[in-house]
This record gives structure tokens, C-alpha cells and sequence, in this order.
């Protein structure tokens, strides 16, 4: 079973060094996989990696 981003929300604060936009609010498919978020913040923080769990790629947006 896949974990989804139905209808949760997540919240980021900071900017990662000025690797992350702020002040968005950004909405996704429901079928987008939480482990999208996880494998984008880990590659902002520059831990190597191209998947993280059943991740589909990163949220570009963020």
C-alpha cells in the first residue's frame, strides 16, 4: 500500500539554505506518493539519492 498525499497537509518552514521557495501553498494529485516531498527535501539537502520509498520523482515546485 502506498502512502498518498490525499488530503493532509504538510507544512515547511525555512529555506533550506535557499534551496526551497517559500511562501506557497502548492496542491497535488491525490494519487502524488508522500515520499515525492521526502525524496525532494532529501536531495535539497544534499543527501544523495533518485528514490525514496515507492517516490514517483521530485516536487519541483517546492
Amino acid at each position: 500500500k502506498r502512502d498518498l498525499i490525499r488530503s493532509e497537509l504538510a507544512a515547511l518552514f525555512g529555506r533550506a539554505g535557499g534551496t526551497v521557495k517559500g511562501g506557497q501553498h502548492l496542491a497535488y494529485a491525490q494519487d502524488t506518493p508522500h515520499a515525492n516531498l521526502l525524496l525532494t527535501m532529501m536531495q535539497r539537502a544534499g543527501i544523495p539519492g533518485e528514490t525514496f520509498g515507492d517516490s514517483t520523482g521530485i516536487l519541483a515546485e517546492v
